[in-house]
């Protein structure tokens, strides 16, 4: 069936079939088309301004909207619900599955993606300064922010977990992994690397004037440290350990090893090596005026002294003594065995000889400017020299030997006793102190320029050297070994005991401190323009790091992890514990806040124009963007879903629940509501110059709209459609129920009226010149019509038709039964002429004039020939 109607500025049509049912209506500024079939249902609303499209089947529901700023589109099928809005600045998508759930956000300057899938979620937000990326899966979770001066990556999976941070002057890089630590961190003047397994440990830092390099391994550890003016290496392994330091005017280097120790120290007028082992012990000294050599083994001991007019050399064996002395102008040899002894003198005007006897050797010698007096008994032995400048005392008893020696330049004091040995040799420019106990040994040696002191006893080894430039120290004992370097510009104390090491070096520029023990490890380093301390404990750690524009603070324990960096435009908080996780990051432009707990996750972000806060726990997720001009609410719980946006122009609400779903669109010139529960669902729509109403029930679907000039309301229930439709000049009303459909349309010439139900269908038409109506039910069908100059009337019923025809110069009766026939005819030309049948037997025939009051009645049958004539005048008969 099809109906069409057409007016001065509007069109309809209806077309309906056992499956379909069309409406289509057409005006000056509105276009609606409705279709409805068996599992389809589809309103097309076109307005000024505006475009709705609503198709809905059975596993499928689509809403389009479009006006001049905005464009929604919101598609619900089975297992996927898409919302689609774009607006001057703004767009969003939304799509929901069975295990997905996608939110993208895009804006001036802005564009947020959301992405939730049963083992996945991704957050990306970009804006002017500032892109995010957030990935978390059931075994990874990766953070990446980029702002204008800042990016962090920040990676967690099973067993690793990767931090990289980079600004303007700063790179961080952390990662840790079940076996593996490392951290690497460069900025403008300075590196360091951290390297950390189960067997190794490194640290390698570098700077402006400084490199430090730290190794430790399960046998094996290195430190070396390199400066502008110094160089120390320090290696330790399960049996030897070396130092080596090095500066402008100084070298050291210590080997202990199992068996063997050797010290050399070079400066510029100094050189000292010092070997060490089982049997052997050799002292060499050498400086500008002066070179001593000491030889100790076990059946030997040689001393050789040489400076610019002296040698001496000393030399003991088992059975032998020999000490040769040569100077500038004196030679002197002393041999000593088991039954003798030899000293031979010789100078310019002077020569001794000397000899010993079992029991007693005296000796006398006097030169020019010489005398010697000399007594050797059984148990005494005295020697006297006396010369202009130089005196001699040598005193041997049976426990004591002594030997003094003054000269104008030089004293040498020489003490030897059953346990002890001591030798003071005093010159202009040096001073030489050796003493030999049982149990202990020392050297002392001083010059104008240098200062060495050397200790040795049974369980401790202090070396001690002073040069102009250089100050060292080195004590050894049984649980302890200390070094301590000092030069112009450098510092180096070293501590290392059984359970306790510890390195301190200042330079000019540097400091760095190093304590190791059984279950703390601490490295401080700090320079011009950077201050580093690291603290390794059995269950911390923790790495603090300080520049001219940067500051990182990291602490990891058994169950906390916190990193925190500060630089000129950025700050940092990094917090990881057993159930929690927070990440605050702060710049010039740019705010985030990340909180990771067992149940719940936050992400807040701030920038100059935008602000997001993502809220994530067991049962809930809410989401939180605001910019310049947009703000965004979503919030997703276990049987509700909220999505709220705000921009200049427009407002969105989204409402999602177990049985309800709302969505609220607000724009400067629309205004639509969406509510869809399990039963009930409606649509509002308003703009400037149209509103528009869809509510959809289980029985019940009512749609309402009005614009400017028109307004339309269609309802639909399980046994009754109404559709009203109202323009300037039309108003077309459909009405359909299970039995009844009623049509009526009103324009402002013409009005039809349309009624069909199971037994009747009456149509009405009434324009400015015309009405019909036109009646039929199941025996009797009626039509009407009217116009300015005729009216015609047509009956029809299962027995009887009737016709008649009414114009201004004709009027026409046709009557038609089962028995009678009945025909009237009036014109202007025609005498009027009916017939009339009964059985077949009698006719009659009528003669009327039409403007006069007289007619003739003509009356015949088979049987009777009868003519009657009756006039009529006026009153008359």
């Amino acid at each position: 069936m099809v109906v069409y109607l057409y007016s001065g500025s509007i069109m309809v049509v209806y077309l309906y079939s056992e499956s379909t049912m069309v409406v289509y209506l057409f005006s000056e500024s509105t276009v609606v088309v409705y279709l409805y079939s068996k599992s389809t249902m589809v309103v097309y609303l076109y307005l000024e301004s505006t475009m709705v499209v609503f198709l809905y089947s059975e596993s499928t529901m689509v809403v389009y909207l479009y006006s001049e700023s905005t464009m929604v589109v919101y598609l619900y099928s089975e297992s996927t619900m898409v919302v689609y809005l774009y607006s001057e600045s703004t767009m969003v998508v939304y799509l929901y599955s069975e295990s997905t759930m996608v939110v993208y956000l895009y804006s001036e300057s802005t564009m947020v993606v959301y992405l939730y899938s049963e083992s996945t979620m991704v957050v990306y937000l970009y804006s002017e300064s500032t892109m995010v990326v957030y990935l978390y899966s059931e075994s990874t979770m990766v953070v990446y922010l980029y702002s204008e001066s800042t990016m962090v990556v920040y990676l967690y999976s099973e067993s690793t977990m990767v931090v990289y941070l980079y600004s303007e002057s700063t790179m961080v890089v952390y990662l840790y992994s079940e076996s593996t630590m490392v951290v690497y961190l460069y900025s403008e003047s300075t590196m360091v690397v951290y390297l950390y397994s189960e067997s190794t440990m490194v640290v390698y830092l570098y700077s402006e004037s400084t490199m430090v390099v730290y190794l430790y391994s399960e046998s094996t550890m290195v430190v070396y440290l390199y400066s502008e003016s110094t160089m120390v290496v320090y290696l330790y392994s399960e049996s030897t350990m070396v130092v080596y330091l090095y500066s402008e005017s100084t070298m050291v280097v210590y080997l202990y090893s199992e068996s063997t120790m050797v010290v050399y120290l070079y400066s510029e007028s100094t050189m000292v090596v010092y070997l060490y082992s089982e049997s052997t012990m050799v002292v060499y000294l050498y400086s500008e005026s002066t070179m001593v050599v000491y030889l100790y083994s076990e059946s030997t001991m040689v001393v050789y002294l040489y400076s610019e007019s002296t040698m001496v050399v000393y030399l003991y064996s088992e059975s032998t003594m020999v000490v040769y002395l040569y100077s500038e102008s004196t030679m002197v040899v002393y041999l000593y065995s088991e039954s003798t002894m030899v000293v031979y003198l010789y100078s310019e005007s002077t020569m001794v000889v000397y000899l010993y006897s079992e029991s007693t050797m005296v000796v006398y010698l006097y030169s020019e400017s010489t005398m010697v007096v000399y007594l050797y008994s059984e148990s005494t032995m005295v020697v006297y020299l006396y010369s202009e400048s130089t005196m001699v005392v040598y005193l041997y008893s049976e426990s004591t030997m002594v030997v003094y020696l003054y000269s104008e330049s030089t004293m040498v004091v020489y003490l030897y006793s059953e346990s002890t040995m001591v030798v003071y040799l005093y010159s202009e420019s040096t001073m030489v102190v050796y003493l030999y106990s049982e149990s202990t040994m020392v050297v002392y040696l001083y010059s104008e320029s240098t200062m060495v002191v050397y200790l040795y006893s049974e369980s401790t080894m202090v070396v001690y050297l002073y040069s102009e430039s250089t100050m060292v120290v080195y004590l050894y004992s049984e649980s302890t070994m200390v070094v301590y370097l000092y030069s112009e510009s450098t510092m180096v104390v070293y501590l290392y005991s059984e359970s306790t090491m510890v390195v301190y070096l200042y330079s000019e520029s540097t400091m760095v401190v190093y304590l190791y023990s059984e279950s703390t490890m601490v490295v401080y380093l700090y320079s011009e323009s950077t201050m580093v301390v690291y603290l390794y404990s059995e269950s911390t750690m923790v790495v603090y790091l300080y520049s001219e524009s940067t500051m990182v603070v990291y602490l990891y324990s058994e169950s906390t992890m916190v990193v925190y960096l500060y630089s000129e435009s950025t700050m940092v908080v990094y917090l990881y514990s057993e159930s929690t996780m927070v990440v605050y990051l702060y710049s010039e432009s740019t705010m985030v806040v990340y909180l990771y707990s067992e149940s719940t996750m936050v992400v807040y972000l701030y920038s100059e124009s935008t602000m997001v806060v993502y809220l994530y726990s067991e049962s809930t997720m809410v989401v939180y963007l605001y910019s310049e001009s947009t703000m965004v609410v979503y919030l997703y719980s276990e049987s509700t879903m909220v999505v709220y946006l705000y921009s200049e122009s427009t407002m969105v609400v989204y409402l999602y629940s177990e049985s309800t779903m709302v969505v609220y669109l607000y724009s400067e010139s629309t205004m639509v509501v969406y509510l869809y529960s399990e039963s009930t669902m409606v649509v509002y729509l308003y703009s400037e110059s149209t509103m528009v109403v869809y509510l959809y029930s289980e029985s019940t679907m009512v749609v309402y709209l009005y614009s400017e000039s028109t307004m339309v309301v269609y309802l639909y229930s399980e046994s009754t459609m109404v559709v009203y439709l109202y323009s300037e000049s039309t108003m077309v009303v459909y009405l359909y129920s299970e039995s009844t459909m009623v049509v009526y349309l009103y324009s402002e010439s013409t009005m039809v009226v349309y009624l069909y139900s199971e037994s009747t269908m009456v149509v009405y038409l009434y324009s400015e010149s015309t009405m019909v109506v036109y009646l039929y039910s199941e025996s009797t069908m009626v039509v009407y019509l009217y116009s300015e100059s005729t009216m015609v009337v047509y009956l029809y019923s299962e027995s009887t038709m009737v016709v008649y025809l009414y114009s201004e110069s004709t009027m026409v009766v046709y009557l038609y039964s089962e028995s009678t026939m009945f025909v009237y005819l009036d014109s202007v030309s025609t005498k009027g002429l009916a017939f009339r049948e009964y059985h077949g037997r009698l006719l009659v025939f009528r003669e009327y004039q039409d403007h006069t009051p007289r007619f003739t009645d003509y009356l015949d049958s088979e049987s009777t020939k009868v003519r009657v004539f009756s006039e009529y005048h006026g009153h008359r008969n």
